[in-house]
């Protein structure tokens, strides 16, 4: 899942480069509806794999934890951002 994190970022950005060019601004449009899904899935995917993590019965905690850390990257950066966003604009 972190993989389709990174590449909705990434995706994100350069079709953000299209913004402007009149002619290729269709890969603007699309490049930023496949980021978004791919950003979407990835939270999705990111909240189901650590459902899985620590619903199963016979894992282990210890061996898991970096996996579990790994996987939830994508979530704890949503909730970073909707922080920040909820707190940027009271204090300006």
């Amino acid at each position: 899942m972190i993989e389709l994190f990174i590449y909705g970022i990434l995706i994100g950005l350069i079709a953000g480069e299209f913004k402007n060019v009149y002619d290729y601004r269709w890969i603007y449009e699309y490049g930023t509806y496949l980021a978004l899904l791919l950003f979407g899935l990835s939270v999705l995917g990111s909240v189901i794999i650590s459902m899985v993590f620590v619903i199963k019965s016979e894992s282990d905690w210890k061996k898991d934890f970096i996996w579990l850390c790994v996987s939830i990257f994508p979530v704890i950066y949503v909730a970073i951002l909707m922080i920040i966003g909820k707190v940027i604009p009271v204090l300006f």
